[in-house]
């Protein structure tokens, strides 16, 4: 079982279906938290619907400040509310009938006075909790020095009453493996940036030795000044099935494309004997020059992830000039992977500029299992359905 929990501080109302798409579908997630949506009310619940989550439980966002979202589409596990507030949602989430456990997101205001009021009712909460608890989220603070970079020096009597409201909920904190800090402010000077760890999980003793093998990675940076987190609770291996070759209309916008096919069509030739000999031509392009654009996708994102790391330890002018680079392409790979989906599943365009990425995947992976041959007679006829045979 998998979690996104981000803070995309209004990036909702941007075009993020691609990427948030891309997150889940990599990180086979189960259950996604937004934080700070920025949006409430009807247009909320269209949004949702929009990046095709059926279920979910929210805490509105007061006009512009805060809002807390899960979202969730599996039957394998329920969500039931228990408590919440405006800087935090208590849910129960039951796996079966001896499997659950509390998990809380939060959303930590930037006001200190109202950060206090959450620490009473996390407080509140421990005292009187004894199931396995995760809470994660924006907490909006920092425990020392180490969890933050540039700007002002650190006011320590807040990270020790910080730590000090972690001790008293009995809370250890999960780690990260990924960049060192979550979240990237304001340039203070002409190049240097104020960074810090303001995003992290924290969990008590039950819920570590449940799930002893859980952990937490630190997404790469898009469309927010948080960097979102992957929780992993345990190991999910996966198989990927191999896929026919095919040629995709995306390929026509590559501005190498139609000299490749003037260079290598032959006129006296037949079309079927073309068409054979373009396969490998193509496929060595496609890897080589135009690239898998899901694979280009994730290769872009681990090197923006990469340079962010790298960031951390001080400004660098020629990796904050590349990382804008990759941002520019990362959009343009998005692009063409709306126009893939859609080419696959020949249906009407994405509406109102959003990547609805999910929406179409999930209709070319339904229409690939309709027209899947699971079987077929032989010539004594008897059915053949093993997977070899079938190819034969």
């Amino acid at each position: 079982m998998n979690f996104l929990v981000w803070n995309c501080r209004g990036a909702v109302k941007k075009r993020l279906k691609g990427i948030l798409s891309s997150f889940v579908t990599k990180n086979n997630i189960d259950l996604v938290v937004l934080l700070e949506p920025r949006v409430s009310g009807a247009k909320a619940l269209k949004i949702i619907r929009v990046l095709g989550f059926s279920n979910y439980c929210i805490e509105e966002a007061r006009g512009f400040s805060g809002g807390i979202w899960l979202l969730w589409n599996t039957p394998n596990f329920s969500v039931d509310l228990v408590n919440k507030s405006h800087q935090l949602v208590h849910v129960r989430i039951k796996r079966n009938q001896n499997d659950h456990f509390i998990f809380t997101a939060i959303y930590a205001s930037p006001n200190g006075d109202k950060r206090k009021l959450l620490w009473e009712e996390l407080r509140s909460f421990a005292h009187q909790n004894a199931k396995p608890w995760l809470v994660a989220g924006d907490l909006n603070e920092i425990t020392s020095a180490n969890e933050k970079r540039g700007g002002a020096p650190i006011d320590v009597n807040r990270c020790k009453e910080f730590g000090v409201v972690i001790e008293d909920c009995k809370l250890l904190d999960m780690g990260f493996s990924g960049s060192r800090f979550t979240w990237k402010g304001p340039k203070f000077t002409h190049l240097d940036r104020i960074f810090k760890r303001l995003d992290r999980a924290l969990v008590n003793a039950s819920w570590r030795a449940k799930f002893h093998e859980a952990r937490v990675r630190v997404l790469p940076r898009i469309y927010s000044d948080h960097n979102p987190l992957l929780i992993a609770l345990e190991a999910d291996p996966r198989g990927w099935e191999e896929r026919p070759f095919r040629i995709f209309p995306t390929w026509m916008d590559h501005p190498h494309f139609n000299q490749l096919m003037v260079e290598n069509w032959k006129l006296n030739d037949d079309t079927s004997v073309n068409l054979e000999c373009l396969v490998p031509i193509l496929k060595t392009w496609n890897n080589n020059t135009f690239g898998n654009i899901f694979r280009r996708k994730n290769i872009i994102l681990r090197r923006i992830e990469g340079i962010q790391r790298r960031l951390d330890f001080g400004p660098n002018y020629f990796l904050e000039k590349k990382k804008e680079e990759l941002r520019g392409e990362l959009e343009e790979t998005l692009v063409q992977e709306e126009k893939l989906w859609y080419h696959k599943f020949r249906t009407e365009w994405i509406r109102d500029g959003d990547r609805n990425t999910k929406y179409y995947h999930t209709l070319a992976i339904a229409k690939r299992r309709r027209n899947k041959v699971e079987a077929l007679r032989n010539d004594n006829g008897v059915w053949v359905k093993h997977e070899a045979e079938l190819k034969i």
